[in-house]
């Protein structure tokens, strides 16, 4: 962690002041929602900012805590006489995939519009939510695990680590319910679709010809409109009955999206494997040329060229470097763009399995 990109006790007061100032006016007025519109469009795109692993936006996230430190600093020593100039742990969102990173341009192309289109006060609630998001998103108790700088080294959460619910962390598991959700949703609307098709077309008599045959399928499809007409008009009527059919939704996608269960002698999908140590060494150096480092990425395109590692991502290479002993680092710049990679000087380091074998052979040979 470099001073460009720490985040100090004083950093992080001055975003809880700045949050306290957009809650207590909400919490004291009525709890209306609406307060808070403006503040959260700005924490929304700032959430979004620190899923960038590198970019413009994730630029900006990365040093947003350098912004309010020194006048969190000040103000906590001004009114308590004690220094604010701890730094705190730091915790990053990696791991953004291709249709994630076109998702967060959108989404912050709505804030910027929104911006602009606000006035005064309502551009100052979006700053502070920005301002507030992007140093919560920072810290290691919303990106990771809290804890101080002094006391732990630094922790960065990885997305996609692996794969699959069940393996401990919150936000694999999130992202399996919302797919099996999603999944369930699409399959039980085709179901009803398909079903109310099935049954208008099943009116149709073949001993008629003309509109006499398809008298019963329009009589059907009639029934079906009026009933969902009655029913929005019943909804509309009875708003709290909107709960019990999205309740009802809900159970019935989760039950729809169960994946099937693989047979027991059904192979298991093992994860691909990086060569040995020294051949990986030697691509990453045949790729980086003159250069000071290469990205993950482009490591990743040489061997999906190559027929390897096909439908793998930079995580997974990352964690198979990991077991190498390779280090990487997520701002390996390249070509100006600082993103996931590998440094030349990391790599003519010995790896800590070389170091291990060397300090084995010369304790042996005392």
């Amino acid at each position: 962690m470099t001073g460009t990109n720490t985040l100090t006790l004083g950093g992080l007061l001055l975003a809880l002041i700045i949050l306290t100032c957009n809650l207590h006016p909400w919490w004291t007025g009525g709890r209306n929602a609406a307060q808070l519109k403006h503040f959260g469009q700005g924490f929304g795109a700032a959430a979004c900012a620190a899923a960038c692993p590198g970019g413009i936006l994730g630029w900006a996230h990365s040093r947003s805590g350098t912004v309010g430190n020194g006048v969190g600093e000040r103000a906590g020593q001004g009114l308590t006489g004690t220094s604010q100039a701890q730094g705190l742990t730091t915790g990053q969102l990696v791991g953004l995939g291709t249709t994630g990173a076109a998702a967060v341009v959108i989404a912050f192309t709505l804030v910027v519009l929104v911006y602009k289109a606000a006035g005064k006060k309502e551009r100052r609630r979006i700053v502070g939510g920005a301002y507030v998001g992007s140093t919560l998103c920072l810290t290691a108790g919303v990106a990771g695990r809290p804890g101080l700088a002094a006391r732990r080294p630094q922790r960065r959460w990885r997305w996609g680590a692996r794969r699959g619910a069940g393996d401990g962390n919150f936000v694999i598991r999130l992202a399996a319910a919302s797919d099996r959700l999603a999944t369930g949703s699409v399959v039980l609307a085709r179901r009803i679709g398909n079903g109310a098709c099935a049954w208008c077309a099943r009116a149709r008599r073949d001993d008629l010809t003309g509109v006499h045959a398809i008298l019963g399928n329009i009589l059907r499809a009639g029934l079906l409109i009026l009933g969902a007409y009655t029913l929005a008009r019943v909804v509309r009527a009875v708003p709290a009955l909107m709960w019990v059919l999205t309740a009802g939704w809900t159970v019935a996608a989760w039950r729809t999206g169960r994946p099937a269960k693989a047979p027991a002698d059904a192979p298991v999908d093992e994860p691909a494997q990086l060569p040995g140590g020294t051949a990986v060494r030697a691509l990453l150096l045949e790729l980086m040329g003159e250069a000071s480092g290469v990205h993950l990425r482009t490591v990743l395109a040489r061997l999906q060229r190559e027929g390897h590692w096909e439908g793998r991502t930079v995580t997974d290479m990352r964690l198979q470097l990991e077991r190498l002993g390779i280090p990487s680092d997520r701002n390996v710049k390249v070509a100006g763009v600082p993103t996931w990679g590998v440094r030349r000087r990391d790599l003519e380091a010995p790896s800590p399995a070389a170091a291990e074998a060397t300090s084995a052979e010369t304790s042996t040979a005392a």
